[in-house]
């Protein structure tokens, strides 16, 4: 699926219209709005796992697609945070040290899992046995558990640190970088993830900050792929 050029663009990246000040009504969006993604989908993905039937190579193959797509996701966002956030709290707050300790701490113990669920997902591709299957499901709930933990507590304390010692500029660095660094094929399916359970309102306003071709885009043959896509993901075999 061919996505017009642009990237895939982000939440606002400015607090205020003329980029003075950076607020928590951009940055607490910008940071739930892909934690959602990620209490959503890794969940559902170790209920798939368990449900697909022994020996079914077709099915295990396109979950296993699937969970490495979203895998890839925490990755890259983990990266834009130490690379343009947790980089730069240290100098400019001090205070924050040991905060920002914390959640490095939490990246590598996720990444440690993550670890741990692409060498069982290697394992259950290539037998797509139950047993494996069983094992990869147990590696995604321990990984899950760490991740929506770190989530939690990312969307706390944080965020009004963030807020006072970022720029605007420094904010949209972080997006840009969340935004675009993903293939630019798996784009408009990590977009569909991110609108799957935003309100109407809050969507067209999103989709409407986009430029004016992705935006359509998105609104037509991206979101009828993408609705494609999630029923073949989600659909339970029996």
């Amino acid at each position: 699926m061919g996505v017009p050029h642009g990237g895939i663009g982000g939440m606002p990246m400015t607090g205020s219209t003329d980029g003075s000040a950076l607020s928590l009504m951009v940055v607490t969006p910008g940071m739930t709005g892909i934690h959602d993604v990620f209490r959503r989908e890794f969940p559902l993905m170790s209920d798939l796992i368990r449900a697909v039937a022994d020996g079914d190579a077709e099915r295990a193959a396109l979950l296993a697609g699937h969970l490495r797509l979203v895998l890839d996701v925490v990755q890259v966002h983990h990266d834009a945070e130490e690379q343009f956030i947790w980089s730069r709290l240290p100098e400019r707050a001090p205070d924050a040290r040991a905060l920002v300790d914390t959640m490095l701490a939490q990246h590598a113990q996720v990444h440690a899992l993550e670890a741990t669920i692409r060498d069982q997902l290697a394992r259950w591709e290539s037998s797509s046995d139950a047993t494996s299957g069983e094992a990869l499901a147990e590696a995604v709930d321990a990984f899950t558990d760490a991740l929506v933990a770190h989530a939690v507590q990312e969307e706390g304390e944080p965020l009004p640190i963030i807020v006072e010692h970022l720029t605007p500029a420094e904010w949209g660095e972080f997006v840009a970088y969340a935004s675009t660094a993903m293939p630019e094929e798996s784009r408009p399916t990590v977009m569909g993830m991110l609108m799957e359970d935003m309100p109407a309102p809050a969507r067209e306003a999103f989709l409407g900050s986009l430029p004016e071709q992705l935006g359509t885009f998105l609104r037509t043959t991206g979101a009828e792929a993408y609705a494609g896509y999630v029923a073949a993901v989600r659909s339970v075999q029996h």
